[in-house]
């Protein structure tokens, strides 16, 4: 059971007439599991998992003053799913399942809203749409390997799918079309695959590592139009990354380690197999770095230093005024070095101290340069810390 109202912040000029946005979602929902083991001989120990997954949620986005923007929307989803897990013996462990995506959703009659178009500096809107009730099946399923023999090298494959409706909002708040049952609302499907491998060798070093891709045939990217409304583009998408991880343990009080993640996605926005269209950083994060080093050298005391680097991401053009599409802005690299320290005065006292942005370093969060908008460019936090005396009682 989940109750929420997000409240967004005024804006004067975009709805006709100034307003404020917020949404009002309500979640019911109930899982059923099921657990069966067995054994196939000695050499192979199984599980199966089975159940089905219950939810109703109702969700609307409206103005203070009461006016629509995206529709009552009532969604009802019955799932049964089933997996399968396997260990052949105590080495290689198979899993695989299935799901049974069994979605409705009942759209209430609706007038889509007036919002301002920054081109003909007109507000555009304003059309009567029929509600109904949309359908959507699918089934989807997974399948993963992984050896776990040797604990210096532990591989794995795996491949996974996910099914999504989550931009029906933004699609019929936009609508064209005078009844629901005409608009482009198909679901997103992604084929998920990973490979990598992961050990421990000896006491002194942990590490991953893995390389993944995602497929979809028609995913959902943002587009800003010139009348400054999003619109959503379905086209096929492929997004390719990989990431780096390892801790070292040189002596037993002193732990120090690191990763590396990078991702890029394209969309074939022409449908002609050719990937041309870079995705927007809303959905593809710039390169991260971390590192960190940490120092016990007793029960009672803990340094902790960690450091993060965001890289440069500038994939897109600026327009011919020289500026940038929502999402496409370039963003540049940053470091912030994070300190957290803690000590165990007695059993029950506590001192600990955290500090944020060590080195004060002057910054603008990779968000506040992707997003492009002149009321989000806003620098990050300077340094500031936290002095906390803890007592347990």
């Amino acid at each position: 059971l989940q109750k929420f109202r997000t409240v967004y912040g005024y804006d004067a000029q975009f709805f006709e007439n100034g307003g404020q946005s917020n949404i009002v979602s309500s979640k019911t929902g109930v899982r059923l599991n099921l657990n069966t083991p067995f054994a196939l001989g000695k050499s192979v120990a199984g599980e199966w998992l089975y159940g089905v997954d219950l939810l109703n949620d109702q969700t609307a986005q409206k103005l203070q003053d009461g006016r629509f923007w995206t529709p009552d929307m009532n969604m009802t989803n019955a799932a049964p799913f089933a997996q399968l897990k396997l260990d052949f013996w105590q080495h290689l462990i198979l899993k695989t399942g299935a799901r049974y995506e069994n979605i409705g959703v009942t759209v209430s009659d609706f007038t889509t809203l007036k919002t301002y178009n920054a081109t003909t500096r007109n507000y555009d809107g304003g059309v009567a749409v029929q509600g109904g009730t949309l359908n959507y099946q699918a089934l989807v399923g997974n399948v993963g390997l992984r050896y776990s023999g040797v604990s210096a090298f532990q591989p794995f494959v795996s491949f996974s799918q996910a099914f999504s409706i989550n931009e029906l909002g933004r699609i019929l708040r936009t609508s064209q079309r005078s009844i629901v049952s005409q608009l482009e609302t198909k679901p997103i499907i992604v084929n998920n695959y990973e490979a990598g491998v992961s050990g421990q060798v000896g006491r002194l070093v942990h590490y991953d590592v893995a390389v993944y891709e995602s497929r979809s045939e028609l995913g959902a990217s943002y587009r800003t139009l010139p009348s400054g409304v999003f619109e959503i583009v379905r086209a096929p998408e492929r997004i390719r990354g990989y990431e780096v991880a390892v801790d070292v343990t040189p002596v037993r009080f002193l732990a120090v380690g690191g990763s590396y993640s990078y991702l890029e996605g394209k969309s074939d926005n022409n449908n002609d197999a050719d990937y041309e269209t870079y995705l927007g950083s809303d959905r593809i994060s710039a390169p991260k770095t971390t590192a960190y080093v940490r120092v016990q050298p007793n029960n009672r005391l803990s340094l902790n230093l960690n450091a993060l680097r965001v890289g440069q991401r500038n994939r897109f053009s600026p327009a011919a005024n020289g500026t940038f599409a929502y999402a496409q802005g370039p963003v540049t690299a940053y470091t912030l070095l994070n300190f957290s320290g803690s000590y165990q005065l007695t059993a029950k006292a506590g001192l600990s101290l955290g500090v944020e942005n060590l080195l004060n370093a002057d910054y603008y969060p990779a968000i506040s340069q992707w997003a492009a908008r002149p009321a989000d460019y806003i620098k990050g936090t300077g340094r500031r810390g936290m002095l906390t005396l803890s007592y347990r009682w």
